[in-house]
C-alpha cells in the first residue's frame, strides 16, 4: 500500500495502489500516518518524500470506499483527513508530483 524506505537520511514514501489511481481509503490513511509517525520520530531521518507507483499521484478518497460507508476509517485522531492533514510535523515533506 505504502513503500517506506530510507536513502541517506530522507524517508522515500510511495503510495503504491495504481489500480485504483492511488485514492486513499482506511488502509491507505493508516499506513499514511504510520509513515509519517516513522519520519517524525526517527532522528536519523531528516526530510521525507511522498511519491507515486503508477501514472496519478492521488485520486483523493476512495470513492468506492465512501459509498460503501467507509469514509470514517479516512481520518484518524492524531492525523485528520487521511491521516496527514492534522498530523503535527517538524521535518520537512515533499510531494513528487
Amino acid at each position: 500500500m505504502i513503500d517506506f524506505e530510507v536513502r541517506n537520511r530522507v524517508a522515500l514514501m510511495t503510495l503504491n495502489r495504481p489500480e485504483a489511481r492511488n485514492a486513499i481509503d482506511g488502509a491507505m490513511t493508516s499506513a499514511l500516518q504510520a509513515c509519517l509517525e516513522r519520519l517524525e520520530s526517527d532522528d536519523e531521518i531528516w526530510a521525507g518524500i511522498l511519491a507515486v507507483d503508477g501514472s496519478v499521484f492521488c485520486a483523493g478518497a476512495d470513492l468506492k470506499a465512501v459509498a460503501r460507508g467507509e469514509s470514517e476509517h479516512m481520518t484518524t485522531d492524531e492525523g485528520g483527513l487521511f491521516g496527514i492533514c492534522a498530523l503535527a510535523r517538524s521535518k520537512p515533506l515533499l510531494a513528487v508530483v
